[in-house]
C-alpha cells in the first residue's frame, strides 16, 4: 500500500490488521459485529478495512468530508459496536457519539490520545502492541456474511444502508477478471475515491487479493492525476468516465 507518501508491506499490513482484529476480539467483539471506521485515506482507514475482516466483522465507512449528523446517523442505523478513528478526526470528535447506544469501543490506533467518551471503552496505539503468539484471529466466514455497509447519498430521501455480502464481492471479482483480465502482483493499481464510495473496494480487493500494489490519491490531489499516475507507474486505473477525462 502506498498512502500520503507511506509506503506498507504486505507484512506490516498483514501484522497490523491482525493486531487490530486481535484487540477487536478481545474486546467482545464477535463475528457479524458492525464496526465503523473514520479515517482520512491514510494507511490506516485500509489496515483497519483489513483487521475488521480479519476479526470476522463488518466494516462501516464513515467519511471526514461529511456532516457530523450523517456520519452519526451511519452509526447509529448501522448499530455499530466500535468506531476506528485516526488522530485527526478524534481531534474533532465534538458530539459525533452522541445518541449511538450500541457503540461501546473507541480505537485510536495512530497514538494514545486521551479521549474521555463516558460510556465507551478506550483503547490508543498501545494497545495493538500484540505479541504474535497472541494473535487471535476468526477466518471463518462464511459466504453469506457481511464484508461492509456503504450507505447510499439520500438524494431520494434517508440515506439507505447498502449490504454486501462475501460471496457479492467475490463474484464481482471474478465478473471482473473475465472482463479486465488477470491482476498480478507486478501491477499498480490506483485508488482516488474514498473508501465511503463503492469504487473503492474494486481497488483495494483486486490489488489485496493478487499482491498488487494500490496506490492512493490524496483526497487534495484528483486534478493532478495524469501526473500521479506517469510518478508511480500506474498500471490499472478504474473510475467513472467523467474521472478518467482527467487523464
Amino acid at each position: 500500500i502506498w498512502a500520503r507518501g507511506k509506503a506498507v508491506s504486505y507484512r506490516e499490513f498483514g501484522e497490523r490488521a491482525q493486531a487490530i482484529a486481535t484487540l477487536l476480539r478481545r474486546n467482545g467483539g464477535v463475528r457479524g459485529d458492525r464496526v465503523a471506521i473514520l479515517s482520512h485515506r491514510t494507511d490506516t482507514v485500509y489496515v483497519a478495512i483489513l483487521g475488521i475482516l480479519f476479526a470476522g466483522a463488518t466494516y462501516v465507512a464513515l467519511n471526514p468530508r461529511f456532516p457530523t449528523t450523517r456520519n452519526r446517523m451511519i452509526l447509529k442505523e448501522s448499530e455499530a459496536k466500535a468506531l476506528l478513528i485516526d488522530d485527526r478526526c478524534a481531534k474533532a470528535i465534538g458530539d459525533l457519539l452522541d445518541d449511538t447506544p450500541s457503540l461501546t469501543a473507541l480505537i485510536t490506533p495512530e497514538s494514545d490520545m486521551p479521549l474521555a467518551q463516558p460510556g465507551k471503552t478506550v483503547l490508543g496505539k498501545s494497545a495493538l502492541e500484540i505479541p504474535a503468539s497472541d494473535i487471535d484471529l476468526d477466518l471463518s466466514a462464511e459466504s453469506s456474511d457481511l464484508v461492509y455497509i456503504v450507505f447510499t447519498s439520500g438524494s431520494t430521501g434517508k440515506p439507505k444502508g447498502v449490504q454486501i455480502t462475501h460471496d457479492n464481492l467475490l463474484a464481482y471479482l471474478d465478473n471482473i477478471r473475465e472482463f479486465a483480465g488477470e491482476t498480478t502482483p507486478d501491477d499498480k493499481v490506483v485508488q482516488i475515491v474514498d473508501v465511503t464510495f463503492d469504487v473503492s473496494v474494486h481497488d483495494m480487493f483486486t490489488a489485496w487479493t493478487n499482491g498488487a500494489a494500490m496506490i492512493s490519491i490524496p483526497e487534495n490531489a484528483a486534478l493532478m492525476s495524469a501526473r500521479f499516475v506517469q510518478e508511480h507507474c500506474i498500471t490499472q486505473w478504474f473510475s467513472v468516465p467523467s474521472t478518467a477525462r482527467l487523464l
